[in-house]
């Protein structure tokens, strides 16, 4: 697919977020260089045009960074973030926050083993991701117990991963409160309770709940998303 905005339209008033949300859709399957190299052609020219610039960084936090979005794709956000700290045109409050943002980013990322830490099960048992990455692939779903739309996304994509085994981690929540509600998960998800506090101790910077890292079969983040279509649809081509 033709990218909807080029270079040369970065230096003019027909900067739009249709345009760009257009220009997103058509790098989204490109190689990851090339995108890059999309990006930063745009936004190189757009330093003429402060206006377009800081909109479009704008526009990429919003479509790109947030989790609530469907377009949602760091490995997309990265390039405007970077853009962001290099522009002469950025404070630096602007810079540290793109700064911040591609470190939590980085944390994690796919082809990356994830930050090991420890959990109980319902039985009581204390376990580690370590024990059971790296056997098969493997679902790391992080929720909260009174979080509504973790529900919906379990219902959404309990029948459709297969027996891909997944660990459901409890966090932000008491024990007490993931022990009265764990006999509510899907059938055959491991109900596990964040013995480590991963946020606290910056293991995992979560975002936005349910949290989910889909693992290979060799212990690495295969994908890392807060949006359950994104694992649907890599389920749907290897999972």
């Amino acid at each position: 697919m033709a990218c909807a905005l080029s270079p040369a339209d970065a230096t003019t008033d027909s900067v739009t977020e249709q345009a760009f949300v257009a220009f997103l859709d058509g790098i989204a399957d490109m190689p990851q260089a090339q995108a890059v190299q999309a990006v930063d052609s745009v936004m190189q020219a757009a330093q003429a045009r402060p206006g377009n610039f800081y909109n479009m960084a704008y526009w990429a936090d919003a479509h790109l960074y947030e989790p609530a979005s469907d377009r949602a794709d760091e490995r997309l956000y990265e390039p405007f973030a970077r853009a962001v700290i290099a522009s002469a045109l950025t404070g630096l409050g602007e810079k540290a926050a793109a700064e911040w943002k591609l470190g939590a980013i980085a944390l994690n990322a796919p082809g990356e083993r994830p930050c090991d830490f420890f959990f109980r099960l319902a039985d009581g048992t204390v376990a580690r991701l370590g024990d059971i990455a790296g056997a098969e692939p493997v679902l790391l779903f992080f929720y909260d117990p009174d979080c509504h739309h973790c529900r919906l996304v379990m219902r959404e994509i309990k029948d459709s991963i297969g027996g891909l085994k997944v660990l459901a981690v409890c966090v932000d929540s008491t024990q007490e409160r993931w022990l009265e509600t764990s006999g509510g998960l899907p059938q055959g998800w491991i109900s596990a309770y964040d013995l480590t506090d991963v946020q606290a101790e910056d293991l995992y910077i979560i975002r936005a709940l349910p949290a989910m890292y889909l693992l290979d079969g060799e212990g690495k983040v295969k994908l890392k998303t807060y949006n359950p279509k994104q694992l649907l649809n890599e389920c749907a081509t290897d999972c």
